[in-house]
């Protein structure tokens, strides 16, 4: 199958495809507030593969407008936002940045 090593998640959510090697992680943002969230989603992402899911938490409004932004303009897609427990989620598709 391969060496997944290569592979280790910087923190992984449990959610894994088996047939193929797309991960969803989790990057904690809370109590960050702009332009941190973005910037760290931006690091996080370019650490990951086209495909993988990043899952961005924060405590800050602005991300419901800044994170689908930077998405838009770098390539990548906006799969889902909402709040929960007082936080925003907002779930990040990897693109291939072309």
């Amino acid at each position: 199958m391969g060496n997944f090593a290569s592979f280790a998640p910087l923190r992984l959510c449990g959610e894994w495809d088996l047939f193929g090697i797309n991960m969803k992680y989790e990057l904690d943002a809370r109590r960050l507030f702009c332009p941190m969230p973005v910037i760290r989603t931006q690091d996080r992402v370019a650490q990951l593969q086209p495909g993988d899911l990043l899952e961005v938490v924060a405590s800050d409004p602005g991300v419901i407008n800044d994170i689908p932004a930077w998405c838009r303009i770098n390539g990548h897609r906006v799969v889902e936002t909402r709040e929960e427990n007082g936080d925003i989620i907002v779930l990040i598709e990897v693109g291939s940045g072309e």
